[in-house]
This record gives C-alpha cells, sequence and structure tokens, in this order.
C-alpha cells in the first residue's frame, strides 16, 4: 500500500515538474509551442489530474485557432479541477468562462474547427 502511494506521489510530481519545464519553454520563449505541447501532453498522460497542464495546453489550442481542441481540453481540466481551496474555485471559474466564451464561437468564423494539429 505505501509502496503504490509514494508511485503515485512520483508520477505526480513528474507531471508536475513537465508542467512548470513547459511553462519556463512558453515564458522564454513563445515559439516554442510545438515543444511546449508535447510536454504538457506527456505530463497529462503521466498524471491525468494535473489540470493546470490541461489549462495550459488548452490556451496553446485557442492560440493555435484550434477550437474543438481547446474546448475539449478545458472540459478535462474543469473535470480534475478539485475545486476545494480558493484557488482551485477561481481555476474553475476561469474555465468555465473559457468554455463558454469558445461554445459561443460562430463556427463560420474562419478558424481551424475539425481540423486535427500535427500535435496532441
Amino acid at each position: 500500500m505505501a509502496t503504490l502511494f509514494i508511485l503515485n506521489y512520483y508520477v505526480a510530481e513528474q507531471s508536475k515538474a513537465l508542467y512548470g519545464y513547459s511553462l519556463t519553454l512558453l515564458d522564454t520563449n513563445k515559439e516554442n509551442t510545438e515543444l511546449a505541447t508535447a510536454i504538457l501532453n506527456q505530463a497529462i498522460g503521466k498524471y491525468p489530474k494535473n489540470y493546470p497542464a490541461h489549462i495550459s495546453l488548452a490556451s496553446i489550442y485557442e492560440d493555435k485557432h484550434f477550437v474543438d481542441l481547446a474546448l475539449l481540453t478545458y472540459k478535462e481540466a474543469l473535470e480534475y479541477c478539485p475545486q476545494t481551496t480558493d484557488i482551485e474555485k477561481s481555476d474553475a471559474v476561469y474555465i468555465k468562462n473559457k468554455i463558454d466564451e469558445l461554445s459561443t464561437l460562430d463556427k463560420q468564423s474562419g478558424d481551424n474547427r475539425g481540423q486535427t494539429p500535427f500535435f496532441r
């Protein structure tokens, strides 16, 4: 039982480290979105409950006008956001607002709806 707890903790911490690294990449060079996307997907794959990684990934998709993927990823973030602390509750409000905003976009607005990017 203790071994499983330690393993889960280790995987969660690896995911958080990858998330942090992706943010550093984006802070130093906004053109690193492909690498940051790959790292965020790796972080989410290791520990899906890392909802801040979902938020960052959704933001990248939104910036790239991949509305459907952004919407899906924000919904995943909301699913994993525990909403127990004030920060998490604030994050949940932000996520809900993003979901509402993306849901109301006109489907004919010229964005890349339905197109699958080379990353994800």
